[in-house]
């Protein structure tokens, strides 16, 4: 990697539906960094979080030193970012006519912007420092509040035509079922962190019950662990037919989710069992921060691309 003219900060900002992670490095090696998290509040739309964002970074970046000064910012987020907003991001309202480069060129106005898909961030990060690392063909698969997926080839993710490569969500389980054109995800809306919270507070009544609550449950009753399984097993299978679609040598799994062990025992079995040459399954080792991280890479690419 070509070294960079004139080393300064570097900003990298992962928008997420409940919580927004920053992270500000001291240069351009990346050394220094600090880090915050605010909460992103979706429900008071994209403008008063670029707000609490500006502020954060002012108090990252410390004394002697202001956003003009930021040489490089990454920003992701859910969903596909164009230039006329964000499709397809259904746990952050208001961004469809968001332009995210142009707040983004606002906060930081000599900065170099890269802003991204969090998922397909998430993989750039697996790809360049984590375990998709020298993999010829890889999936960075993401089963957190939404469900997605990043395509890996030789170090490069794949966007697809338009930007939505990956977006496994809005597979349909069923020919008959609303899909996107009825503003619907029939497989996020059958499996994922949001799918599982809205069952466990159905169940119990609780508005703090989370996908948590909703294996604990099913661990319990009977009649409701039947149905998380069966979520879990079409879930699964829409997995399998992924990796027998792309052929993958790994399948790195992230986000929230991927912590229990019910989903990765799920997907484990029926990788080995559906898939003719079935990839290896790991889970990443940054959960929460692969997104981030992503972000700090794309802006250091940003600044030297090429060898």
């Amino acid at each position: 990697m070509k070294a960079l003219a004139s080393p300064g900060p570097m900003v990298a900002v992962d928008i997420g539906g409940t919580k927004t992670a920053l992270l500000v490095t001291g240069g351009a090696d990346g050394s220094a960094r600090r880090t915050e998290r605010i909460p992103t509040r979706p429900e008071e739309g994209p403008h008063p979080l670029f707000a609490r964002i500006a502020d954060t970074v002012d108090a990252l970046l410390g004394p002697g030193a202001e956003r003009a000064d930021v040489r490089s910012a990454g920003l992701v987020c859910p969903g596909i970012v164009t230039e006329t907003g964000v499709l397809f991001a259904p746990h952050t309202p208001g961004w469809e006519e968001l332009r995210v480069r142009r707040a983004a060129t606002a906060l930081f106005p000599r900065a170099t912007i890269t802003v991204m898909n969090d998922v397909k961030a998430a993989a750039l990060a697996e790809a360049r420092e984590g375990r998709l690392a020298g993999v010829g063909h890889g999936i960075y698969l993401n089963v957190g509040t939404g469900l997605s997926c990043a395509l890996v080839v030789g170090g490069t993710v794949l966007t697809g035509e338009n930007g939505a490569a990956g977006e496994i969500g809005y597979q349909v389980l069923d020919p008959a079922d609303p899909g996107v054109r009825e503003d619907r995800a029939p497989l996020e809306e059958a499996f994922s962190g949001a799918a599982l919270t809205a069952l466990a507070r159905a169940r119990t009544g609780e508005e703090d019950a989370t996908a948590g609550t909703a294996f604990e449950l099913a661990a319990t009753e009977a009649g409701f662990g039947a149905e998380i399984d069966d979520r879990l097993g079409r879930f699964a299978a829409a997995v399998a037919n992924l990796a027998i679609a792309f052929d993958p040598a790994r399948i790195v799994v992230g986000g929230g989710m991927a912590r229990h062990d019910e989903v990765f025992t799920a997907l484990a079995a029926a990788l080995e069992r559906l898939v003719p040459f079935p990839p290896t399954l790991l889970r990443s080792r940054t959960y929460d921060d692969a997104a981030l991280t992503g972000a700090l890479i794309a802006a250091r690419e940003a600044l030297s691309p090429g060898p």
